[in-house]
């Protein structure tokens, strides 16, 4: 599948009109507006606008100038503090800004409050102390204006300060326009540029007709405030603060209607993006809502899952992904905590854990889990949302739910895996590594296998997957995906998985107790069977078996004993079981009667042994018609060669330190010790035994060397003694 390249990407940038207002905050800014235009006093006035950072405080600023900006009655100077990095050159170019502001306007007077301006501002020395709270200021440095420099190069009188600012006072008095002065992002200031700004207005620049709107994070500027003025900094701000007005919260619904808008358009703009709404709904109020505060909140989250869906975006869950970078973006040090417990989390527990598991009630488990996540917060200073963040944990894995008793769902394996869940072990990586090309099995190819291709298609598909040791991983997918597979899909993958059985490999990984693909696959049919209408059942499986070959039809053997074991019959000995009964006793009572038929009519033309794997097919037919079975393979047991294979039935794999055999006393109902020697002793001097598998010339050695006696304590023959007594019979 060809990934689409995201190309939508949210900046941080304020809105500039109350057109792009989504947050349905125009109203508020148009209040605002109306509070600053109706000021009647000719007094400076100050008025503080509170927000947190990232919930749109300039935007804010922005649609309230949009709706003052057509008073003529009011001139509009903005003033960003935080262009300049010295607290001298703060003061220094506020009145350079003020001044130029003035000199581009038509009203003369307001030029002539400019010209005041610059002489006010010349008139200060750089070693002059200007009286505050607190202490005093002192101007280091010198001007970078040139015409502020020659005038102080004139060496203008100190005492002449006072003199020109109250120049400046009566011009702002005789005129009839308020100025508004706004100063926004005090509080990306550090804590002396902070308290500069503040002593600017109420002392430096207290004037007439002047009204000042500051726009900051109140939590920050008094932090900042207390200490510069070693004292109360929320006094201090309410001293210079006439109109404190707090932003709003953004409107929790239509919050919520972006947060989902946005997240949504990531779906649209990539292909196979899926959303499961169930999991969905479960954990955005829980896992999601809760932690997002503001709009650059939202615009992190939706980029930072735009980056990752846009390379692993169709082989993860929509939700769980969300989620897990909600973590990222907040809690860090969680976030790497759970890269690196992916066996605790999804449930592949081992050594201590286990024990713990086994041995600990679920309120001691969760006092456990809960401090160990203390420990990864409190390096951060927030060990007490702990709490909160193992609610979010118990919702993205169910394993740990249900392990301390906080159940939010129950743990469904193949729906995890169906779903590409975090919560699933062999899906989890992905989450962390966000490699589309590491993935053995991509999402499209199990759909395009399940809803697509035909019988001979899918078998090779199958086949070519055997080959990249993917078979294993590939039948785990169909088997998560088997409660959506129609009827006639379900028909043509059991068709595939019987027909290529046969050549899947022993192991789909490198442990030797892993289940062989084969045996997995076998097992799956039972449970693709459910997919089919009850009363089509016994005729598909009549259909399997009269199509099936020396290839194919022990597979099939095998899908008839479940079916056989699931109704207490043969090995199990009248002990029913709920898996296996995909058709009824008597269905089955006839199915045996079709096996029967066609394992006769191919024994006609070949040998039981010439089947891939005859084990099975002896067993059934040794149980549905004994006379016929053990006449035949008494005959066929006359061939030296037949009696080696035959041994396959009698010798047993034990794996340990090591791997061993065992040899059982199986064999005594068709044969005895000394024949079976005789047949080994010939085919080693022909050199016949030889032409056989590794694995049936091990099991030869092993029944010699039990037979001799060199077996050990346990009446057990390793692998490495049955090597060297094969490598001992090539040399003779």
């Amino acid at each position: 599948m060809k990934r689409k390249v995201i190309k939508m990407y949210y900046s941080d940038k304020p809105i500039l009109s109350k057109k792009e207002d989504f947050l349905k905050r125009k109203y508020f800014a148009e209040l605002v507006a109306k509070s600053l235009e109706n000021l009647n006093s000719q007094d400076t006035f100050t008025i503080g606008l509170y927000g947190q950072w990232g919930i749109g405080k300039t935007s804010l600023v922005n649609m309230i100038l949009e709706e003052i900006k057509e008073n003529e009655k009011v001139v509009i100077v903005r003033f960003e503090p935080w262009n300049f990095s010295s607290t001298n050159q703060l003061l220094e170019q506020f009145f350079v800004h003020l001044a130029n502001q003035f000199h581009w306007t038509k009203d003369k007077t307001l030029k002539e409050v400019g010209n005041a301006l610059e002489r006010y501002s010349d008139a200060f020395d750089f070693a002059k102390v200007i009286p505050h709270v607190g202490g005093a200021i002192s101007f280091l440095g010198k001007r970078i204006s040139k015409g502020i420099g020659k005038r102080i190069q004139n060496n203008l009188d100190k005492n002449d300060i006072m003199c020109q600012k109250e120049k400046v006072v009566q011009l702002l008095k005789g005129q009839n326009k308020r100025i508004l002065v706004v100063i926004d992002d005090i509080d990306r200031l550090n804590n002396e540029q902070i308290r500069q700004v503040f002593q600017l207005i109420t002392s430096v620049a207290k004037f007439p007709n002047m009204i000042y709107l500051l726009v900051f994070d109140k939590e920050i500027v008094v932090k900042a405030l207390e200490k510069i003025q070693e004292g109360s900094g929320e006094e201090y701000l309410e001293k210079i603060i006439q109109m404190p007005i707090q932003i709003p919260d953004i409107c929790s619904t239509e919050f919520r209607g972006i947060i989902f808008e946005r997240l949504y358009n990531i779906v649209k703009e990539q292909e196979g993006i899926k959303i499961n709404l169930e999991h969905w709904e479960r954990l955005a109020d829980t896992c999601v809502i809760p932690l997002l505060k503001n709009m650059r909140d939202v615009n992190r989250l939706c980029n930072l899952v735009q980056f990752k869906f846009s390379g692993i975006g169709t082989e993860v869950d929509f939700t769980d992904m969300v989620v897990i970078s909600v973590i990222e973006m907040y809690y860090p040090t969680v976030y790497e905590w759970i890269k690196y417990n992916k066996n605790f989390l999804t449930g592949k527990l081992s050594g201590k854990r286990v024990y713990m598991a086994n041995n600990k009630g679920q309120k001691e488990l969760y006092d456990m889990y809960l401090n160990e996540l203390k420990g990864v917060l409190v390096k951060v200073g927030k060990e007490k949302e702990a709490e909160k963040i193992m609610d979010i944990l118990v919702c993205l894995f169910p394993y740990i739910g249900d392990e301390i008793g906080k159940i939010t769902e129950w743990y469904d394996s193949d729906l995890l895996r169906r779903s590409n869940r975090i919560a699933h072990p062999d899906k989890f990586e992905r989450y962390f590594d966000f490699n589309i090309e590491e993935i053995d099995i991509k999402s499209f190819e199990v759909t395009r296998a399940i809803q697509k291709l035909g019988c001979g298609e899918l078998e090779k598909y199958i086949l070519e997957l055997n080959q990249e040791g993917k078979s294993y991983a590939f039948l785990s997918e169909i088997k998560s995906a088997i409660p959506n597979i129609r009827e006639e899909r379900a028909k043509i993958i059991v068709t595939s998985i019987l027909k290529s059985a046969y050549k899947l490999e022993e192991k789909s990984t490198g442990n030797l107790l892993m289940t062989s693909s084969r045996d997995y696959a076998e097992r799956m049919v039972i449970d693709l069977f459910e997919q089919i209408e009850k009363v089509n059942r016994k005729n598909f499986l009549e259909q399997l078996i009269n199509s099936g070959d020396l290839d194919s039809l022990p597979s099939i053997a095998h899908v008839i004993n479940i079916i056989e074991l699931g109704y207490g019959r043969l090995a199990a000995e009248g002990r029913e079981k709920s898996k296996g009964r995909i058709i009824s006793i008597e269905e089955l009572e006839d199915v045996e009667q079709v096996f029967k038929q066609k394992v006769k009519t191919i024994l006609k033309e070949n040998s039981i042994f010439d089947f891939f794997d005859y084990r099975m097919i002896l067993y059934l037919m040794e149980n549905f018609d004994s006379q016929f079975m053990t006449q035949r393979i008494q005959q066929e047991l006359k061939d030296d060669i037949h009696i080696l294979c035959f041994l396959k039935s009698t010798v047993f794999t034990w794996i340990g330190n090591g791997i061993k055999y065992a040899v059982s006393k199986e064999y005594e109902k068709y044969l005895t010790k000394e024949r079976i020697l005789d047949a080994i002793q010939n085919t080693q001097a022909t050199g016949e035994m030889f032409r056989l598998s590794k694995k049936n010339q091990e099991y030869c050695a092993a029944f010699y060397l039990d037979s001799i006696g060199k077996s050990d304590d346990e009446g057990e023959v390793s692998q490495k003694d049955a090597e060297r007594m094969i490598e001992k019979w090539r040399e003779q």
